[in-house]
């Protein structure tokens, strides 16, 4: 075990490792449960895929952008 969970508050946690750990080692890998375009990227990246290029505006909300 590299990494214990630490918390100073409910919402600020933090990973904090036990022992010397190298350069380029990765100690934690996950897939995020939710994520959401920042505001000033709307208008650039899918809100499903995240990829950049050709997007149409959703027909209900008239604010986020789908590529499909």
């Amino acid at each position: 075990k590299y990494v214990s969970l630490n918390s100073s508050e409910p919402l600020n946690s933090f990973l904090e490792s036990n022992q010397k750990v190298e350069t380029g080692f990765k100690i934690l890998e996950s897939v995020p449960k939710a994520f959401v375009v920042d505001p000033k990227f709307v208008d650039l990246y899918c809100a499903f895929c995240l990829k950049e290029g050709k997007t149409s505006r959703c027909s209900k909300c008239k604010y986020v952008k789908y590529c499909s």
